[in-house]
This record gives structure tokens, sequence and C-alpha cells, in this order.
């Protein structure tokens, strides 16, 4: 491979629950754990960002004993989530981080080519943006349309979708935006842009000039600003989707980063968010022969 770049990976690693029909697993999680994981399997130079409280701390040196270069900013609490995936996915928590990360929180903002950020739960806002103006930044938004809810039987705080209402915030600050189908339907549009194709277009030609339209088993959709749309395949596979869309965007990067490429680079995603998803080893030579097979059907699809 050619020399590779550099990553800066940003957002909350968590101390999770999670519910299955086989049974309850704990785990650390969060998008830049998971991405971390990717960076280390691909053998891509990765930085990690995180925060929350001491109970997090063994996540940490677990990825730093690795040898991944990582940060915790410190606050009170994490955003620890207890999950269940024995129907439709439910978002549960009992704290929150309530400050999120800003430029006092340091001293020197490490160098890096690129920003991967992984909002789990309020844990950047628009200023944290503007401390890496200088990058090129991917924004997952997953994690900005969540509002902490009522309380249910076993004292944790349901976790309720909400419509992106700091979107104006970012208009203008993201290169990259990654969005799932969830996502799109939490995002307010004039009445006369109804249809998934048509929202998406409509952000990129609104302060999002490239958006990356994830849908798991189906295509990959991607809009420019001022193009036509693209439709990249994913590489179906069974198991446990969790991480997938972290480990595609430290993939999507790294590739973009190299290829400057956009339909190779989401096909790269695709191919390591499939081993993720199957829960096989990879590292960068499977990824590549995966995503030229992707890229295959991709020519075919054009």
């Amino acid at each position: 491979m050619k020399q590779k770049p550099k990553l800066l990976l940003i957002g909350s690693m968590t101390r999770s629950v999670a519910k299955y029909h086989d049974g309850i697993r704990e785990r650390f999680g969060g998008g830049v754990a998971y991405g971390a994981r990717t960076a280390l399997a691909l053998n891509i130079p990765a930085e990690i960002i995180t925060i929350g409280a001491d109970d997090i701390e063994p996540g940490v040196e677990e990825l730093r004993s690795q040898g991944i270069n990582i940060r915790r900013i410190p606050r009170k609490v994490s955003n620890n989530f207890y999950n269940d995936y024995r129907g439709k996915r439910q978002f549960r928590m009992k704290d929150y981080i309530k400050e999120p990360i800003s430029i006092e929180d340091f001293e020197e903002v490490p160098g890096s080519k690129a920003v991967i950020f992984s909002p789990g739960f309020y844990e950047i806002s628009s200023q944290t943006l503007e401390i890496f103006k200088d990058r090129t930044i991917l924004l997952d938004l997953g994690g900005m349309t969540r509002e902490f809810g009522k309380k249910d039987e076993e004292g944790y705080h349901l976790i309720n979708q909400v419509h992106w209402d700091t979107i104006d915030e970012f208009r203008d600050k993201v290169d990259i935006l990654k969005i799932s189908e969830d996502d799109l339907e939490n995002i307010d549009f004039d009445k006369d842009v109804r249809t998934e194709e048509e929202k998406i277009q409509n952000l990129a030609e609104n302060g999002f000039p490239i958006v990356l339209y994830t849908r798991g088993a189906k295509e990959t959709i991607i809009a420019r600003k001022g193009l036509a749309l693209e439709n990249v395949p994913s590489f179906p596979v069974g198991g446990d989707p969790g991480g997938a869309g972290d480990t595609f965007s430290v993939g999507f990067m790294a590739e973009y980063l190299k290829t400057k490429d956009l339909v190779k680079a989401v096909a790269f995603g695709n191919a390591c968010a499939s081993y993720k998803v199957a829960g096989e080893d990879y590292d960068y030579d499977k990824v590549r022969n995966r995503a030229n097979q992707i890229l295959v059907k991709t020519t075919a699809s054009l």
C-alpha cells in the first residue's frame, strides 16, 4: 500500500449492556471503539479522542494496549447505553454527557488529515467541529437525533428519536455527511422534497457537499452537490449490525483520502462493514478483494 493517511476519531466510548435473544452482553462500544478496532485491522494509523468518566477507563486501556493512541477527556459521567435488540432496536441510558467537547479541553489539538465524528449522545456540537475546520470532516449523524426521555420500569431513561433541530449550525462545516434511513426520517424538508433521493440531494445542495446514505443490506447512495446520484451495492451477510456503520466510516475515509474516488471508497467501506456484521476477522487485502467484487456489481449496474 501507499503511505496511509492518519485519521482522528472523536466520540464517546460507552460501557454498555446489550440484550439479545440469546442473552445479555456487556462491552465497551461506541463509534470510536469500533472505529479504532477497524483501524487496527486495516493497519491504518489512527488517534482517538473520547470523553467520559472513569468507568470507561478499562476500555481505553484495552485499546491503548493494542497500540492505539487514545486520550480520554474527563467528565463526571459517561454515555452508557442499555440497548435491547430483541425486536426493533431500543436505546436506554442512565446518564449522559452534558458538556460537549470544547477547545478548552485541549492544550494542543492533535494533527491528522481527516476527522471522523461519531457522536453517541450530546458529546459534540457545531463548535466542536470548528476546532478541526482545517481537516476533512466526516460526521455520522446517528447521535444527533436522540433525546433523553422518561424513565422505564427498570429506572433507565428511554432514548427518543427527534428531529435534527441544530442542522443549520452544521451546514458548511461538514465535508461528508453519513446518514442512515432512521436519520433521514428525523430531518425536516420542504413539502416538495418527498423521496429519499430528493432529500439527500437537497442536503448535498444545501451545506453538506457529499452525503453518504447507508441503508444496511441495500445499496449505499452517494449524493454530491451539482452531480447525479450514484449507487454502490453492499455485500449482504447475516450477523450483528452493531458497529457496522462506524466500521464503514473508517474504511471509507481511509480509502477516500488515498484514492479521492467516492465510489471506490464506499465499496471499501461496505466491504469493511460486511466483515464486522459477520463477525469475521479481516485485513486490508481481504477488504480490498471484497471491495473489488462490489465494484464489479457497481459497474454492471451503471
